[in-house]
């Protein structure tokens, strides 16, 4: 089973976001991301970006825009630290408050896009048993869902 945590809080100014992820499974949870969400200034057009750096180093700049009320998209060209960029295509699509759809594709460089399996996440209360042990590893205490 692959699992996610992510743990997300308001930023200093009351608006922005910031939140880390960390990936795995029952074997233990590593670190993934670190992620920034934020309103951009209007010398730069206006609207919601996000800078986002993962575990092998990538560093993702882009925008979010609403498709509609429960849909966000990003722009997500992956930079990694070799220059190489991997652009992606992500939508978000919530079901209510504890649950949301993630469809994730690779864009190539004629605009087709290759999508890799939906992944449907979901928030828990509290942890399942199995999680609690492997999220020990997840650079945080399970007492954080």
């Amino acid at each position: 089973m692959f699992r996610s945590r992510n743990h997300l809080e308001t930023g200093p100014d009351g608006v922005s976001v910031i939140g880390r992820g960390w990936l795995g499974g029952n074997a233990g949870m590593s670190p993934h991301s670190a992620t920034l969400i934020h309103r951009l200034p209007a010398a730069e057009g206006g609207g919601v970006g996000f800078v986002s750096v993962d575990e092998s180093g990538a560093l993702t700049r882009g925008r979010l825009s609403l498709k509609d009320a429960d849909t966000i998209l990003w722009d997500w060209p992956a930079a990694a630290l070799d220059g190489a960029v991997t652009p992606f295509s992500i939508t978000m699509t919530f079901d209510g408050t504890d649950a949301y759809r993630m469809i994730m594709s690779q864009v190539a460089p004629d605009g087709s896009t290759t999508p890799w399996p939906p992944m449907n996440f979901r928030r828990v209360r509290e942890l399942p048993a199995s999680f609690v042990s492997a999220a020990s590893g997840a650079g945080g205490s399970a007492a954080h869902p």
